[in-house]
């Protein structure tokens, strides 16, 4: 099984939880970024795991091969559900959080198992 990792860019979130996670899995992995996916074609099935954030062109691609995609793990390590606190971020922060989480957060929720890095967030 391949696994594919999304990220925005190079993220210290996957390298700190996700690949030592497959490693001692021993799976393997390749990692894109949000905006490569369009010329992504898998050959085989696959699980993915979302950095992050999200992009309409991620969730376009994950419809078009969805027969493909055998689980999509969304993780998250800070609280990017959180509407209210957004109006305590820098507002291009916060413009960022909103287009590239939060307004997915339904198709998140609906598509993803989500994964935290603490209880914090769990809860």
């Amino acid at each position: 099984m391949e696994v594919l990792i999304l990220e925005e860019i190079n993220n210290p979130t996957t390298d700190f939880y996700i690949i030592p996670f497959l490693n001692i899995k021993k799976l393997s992995y390749s990692k894109l970024r949000l905006y490569e996916i369009k010329k992504f074609q898998p050959n085989k099935n696959i699980i993915i795991f979302i950095v992050r954030y999200l992009t309409k062109d991620v969730i376009h691609w994950v419809e078009r091969y969805r027969q493909l995609i055998e689980q999509i793990y969304y993780l998250m390590d800070d609280d990017l559900f959180d509407l209210k606190g957004l109006k305590e971020l820098p507002l291009r922060y916060a413009l960022k959080i909103f287009n590239k989480t939060l307004r997915f957060k339904n198709w998140i929720i609906k598509n993803a198992q989500i994964l935290v890095s603490n209880d914090y967030l769990k809860e």
